[in-house]
C-alpha cells in the first residue's frame, strides 16, 4: 500500500466500521452508509 499504510480494515456486523492505518474512516453509528464516499475516503488514505 502507498504512503506506508500497513492495513485497511472493514468490520461488519451490527456496527460497521472502516479504518485505514488505525484511523477510523467510517463508523455506522456516526454517519449514513455511503459506499462511494467510504471508498473515496479509503482511497485518499492509501
Amino acid at each position: 500500500m502507498a504512503s506506508g499504510t500497513e492495513r485497511a480494515v472493514l468490520v461488519l456486523g451490527d456496527h460497521v466500521r472502516v479504518s485505514v492505518g488505525g484511523e477510523a474512516v467510517y463508523g455506522k453509528s456516526e454517519a449514513d452508509y455511503d459506499v462511494d464516499g467510504i471508498v473515496r475516503q479509503v482511497h485518499e488514505r492509501l
